[in-house]
This record gives C-alpha cells, sequence and structure tokens, in this order.
C-alpha cells in the first residue's frame, strides 16, 4: 500500500512515472524524501545514484523537479534546458522553465516560454492565465487578449471575468462587463468577487435599486469592506438620498487610510446636496488638503535651496513663498524672511515675513533665541 501512494503521489507531482534505470534506487528512501518535503535531500540522492552526465529525459526531469521543489531554482533550470533539448515541445517542462524564470523576475523570458505553450496548445487555458499576469500594465492589451482567451475557453472562471471585468470597466465598455459577468453570475450568484464587479456596474448603468440589492446581498454574504460601503454611498448619493450616502461614507472613513480625498469630496457634496453649506465647505477643504502630498513642502524647499546655491534669489524666494502656501512651521517662512532681508534688500517684505515668522512659531522655551532675534531684527529694520 505504502509503495502505491509513492507511485501516486510521485505521478501526480511530477507528472512522470517513475524511471528505475540499471542504477539501484530505494524506493522507500525516496518515498520518505518526498513524504518529508526533502526535496533538496531527494535531488542529493538521485544525483549520487545517476551521476551528473544524465541522458534519460524521466531521470532528469525527475531530478530537476526536487530541485524545483526545493527551492534551488538555479540547479534546476539547467536541468530542465537538457530536458528542453531532449523534448523541445514537452509542455510540463515548458511551463516548469516559465514558473522558474518568473521566480527568478526574467519575466520576458517566462513569456516566451508560455507563449511557446499556446503555439503547442491553442486550448491551455493555464497557460493564457499565467501570460495575463505577467503584464502589470493597466490597459495593457496584450493581457486583455490573454484573459479573452482563456474566457473563450472557460466562461465560467470567476478570476478571468473579475481581471478582465476590472479591464473593462476603466475602459467605460459597461456592455462587455454585462456581456462576461451574466453566464458566470447565473453559474455561481452568490461569488462575492463577481458581485463586488456587478455592485458598480449598476451604479454606472443606472440601475440603482438593483445596485442596493447587491450591495445587501454582499452584507448577507459576509462582506462590508470599504468598497461595497462606499460604492453604496455613491449609489444613494446618485438617488438624491443623500443622509443615507453620508451614513455610507462616515462608515467608510472609520477604516480608511489617509489617501480620503475622494471620500472627503463625496461627503461634501452630499452636504452641499442636504444644504449644509458649512459642514461642505469643511469636507471640501479636507478633500482639498488630502489631494496634496506630504511631500509637497520638502519638494518646495528643495527647490528653493537649489535656487539659492544658483545665487537665483528672487527664484528662491518665489518658490519658498509657494511652499508655505502648503504648510509650514515656521521654518520656511524664516528662510524666506532670510533672503528678503538678506539677499534682496527688501526691507518691507522681509519686515512683513519676519512678523508673519513670529506669530507661527509657537511661544515655547525652545523658540525663545530665535524669537529674541527676529524681534530685534525687526527694529533695526524699522529704523
Amino acid at each position: 500500500m505504502r509503495k502505491l501512494l509513492f507511485i501516486l503521489l510521485f505521478s501526480a507531482a511530477n507528472g512522470f512515472c517513475f524511471c528505475q534505470t540499471a542504477a539501484n534506487v530505494d524506493k522507500e528512501k525516496l518515498f520518505d524524501f518526498y513524504q518529508n518535503q526533502q526535496y533538496s535531500e531527494a535531488a542529493s540522492y538521485l544525483t549520487n545514484i545517476y551521476g551528473t552526465d544524465l541522458k534519460d529525459f524521466k531521470v532528469i526531469t525527475q531530478i530537476a523537479y526536487c530541485y524545483l521543489m526545493g527551492g534551488n531554482t538555479i540547479e534546476a533550470e539547467k536541468l530542465y534546458l537538457k530536458a528542453n533539448l531532449l523534448q523541445p515541445q514537452n509542455l510540463q517542462v515548458l511551463f516548469n522553465l516559465a514558473n522558474i524564470s518568473t521566480r527568478r523576475g526574467y519575466i520576458e523570458k517566462s513569456k516566451t516560454y508560455l507563449k511557446e505553450v499556446v503555439k503547442l496548445d491553442s486550448t491551455n487555458f493555464n497557460a493564457y492565465i499565467q501570460l495575463a499576469g505577467l503584464y502589470q500594465e493597466v490597459f495593457s492589451f496584450q493581457k486583455l487578449q490573454y484573459l479573452k482567451s482563456a474566457n473563450k475557453i472557460n466562461p465560467l472562471d470567476a478570476d478571468v471575468v473579475f481581471d478582465m471585468s476590472e479591464i473593462y470597466m476603466k475602459m467605460g465598455m459597461y456592455g462587455l462587463v454585462s456581456n462576461i459577468l451574466k453566464p458566470a453570475l447565473e453559474t455561481d450568484s452568490n461569488n462575492i468577487q463577481l458581485l463586488k464587479i456587478k455592485l458598480p456596474l449598476l451604479l454606472v448603468t443606472s440601475k440603482l435599486d438593483d445596485a442596493i440589492l447587491t450591495g445587501e446581498k454582499l452584507f448577507t454574504l459576509g462582506d462590508s469592506s470599504t468598497y461595497v460601503l462606499n460604492n453604496l454611498g455613491k449609489v444613494y448619493y446618485t438617488k438624491k438620498e443623500f443622509q443615507k450616502a453620508i451614513y455610507y461614507f462616515k462608515k467608510v472613513s472609520l477604516s480608511a487610510t489617509d489617501d480620503n480625498e475622494a471620500l472627503f469630496y463625496n461627503m461634501a457634496l452630499c452636504y452641499r446636496g442636504l444644504k449644509d453649506y458649512l459642514t461642505a465647505a469643511e469636507y471640501f477643504k479636507k478633500a482639498i488638503n488630502a489631494g496634496i502630498s506630504k511631500n509637497t513642502i520638502v519638494y518646495y524647499t528643495k527647490m528653493g535651496e537649489s535656487y539659492e546655491q544658483a545665487e537665483k534669489f528672487e527664484s528662491a524666494a518665489a518658490t519658498y513663498k509657494k511652499g508655505v502656501f502648503f504648510d509650514n512651521d515656521g521654518s520656511l517662512l524664516y528662510i524666506l524672511a532670510q533672503i528678503y532681508d538678506k539677499k534682496l534688500n527688501q526691507k518691507s517684505n522681509a519686515l512683513t515675513t519676519y512678523a508673519q515668522v513670529l506669530k507661527s512659531l509657537p511661544d515655547t522655551e525652545g523658540n525663545k533665541p530665535a524669537k529674541e532675534y527676529i524681534t530685534k531684527r525687526i527694529e533695526e529694520l524699522r529704523k
């Protein structure tokens, strides 16, 4: 029984029957290596028996598989390349070479192997899936073509339908989304992944009541993610049910990241719809602040320093002045005041800016020397 289990295990994992030449392989020992996932030890054991000058395709792929499962992709690739020379149209070998190339970061090489697979077998679903996954661009035409080929082979695969739908949604091709989504959902109406595509599709096609039902169905299936909540908020806003929309947007805000620009904007629109204009203005302000990068002031500071070093003090002053608009703890204003004072001899601008620095600096012991210096300098400029 144990020997039979070994044969089945190895055949399923490797795709090849156990091959024994004149070499004396201890099947029990090899089985233990596999059972305990000691693939590196299995590779060493088989290499010691068969040697390195391998000619038998099945032996080569058997040892290559051990190296691959043991994480030694370099040795695995060497052997699979040798196997590929012996049988250049073997799909399993090509798949393993593609897998190794992907793991080692050689994406173009991986594409080459997988393209060879689909040349040999134009109905190979897994090859199309893997090829599509190697294209990271949002609007990759080639990725879409591979997904379409996979969808043609199996139109009910939810992962493929989801990936295609995402691309079509971004392209505004809503009819195509509906066409591929319908048969997949008819087969699996409770597939959360597919329902999460259906929800925004119903929103953009103005089927708002159906969108609400879809959102509620997702809740019953256990998905109350910010994605679902946010889309329901948009649905209720479109229906002009602003209070309900705010309810869902506020739920999103409890778990949202710092990137809340769109969320604050949507909430501002809702409050404006309720004629609560002051609250709307506050949320528009939050949206503006969220839309400004936290590094903006750093960029303006570095740009201003660059102009200073090039002795372009007018440009430096203009740059620092723009930077102050985004955020300032007093330090950037102080640099600007120094340029007006020491480099451009613009007494009026220097006085105004020094006064702003005094207002912006907190009244702490650490700021006392700076405040004393600025106060003294203001007095000197006024003489």
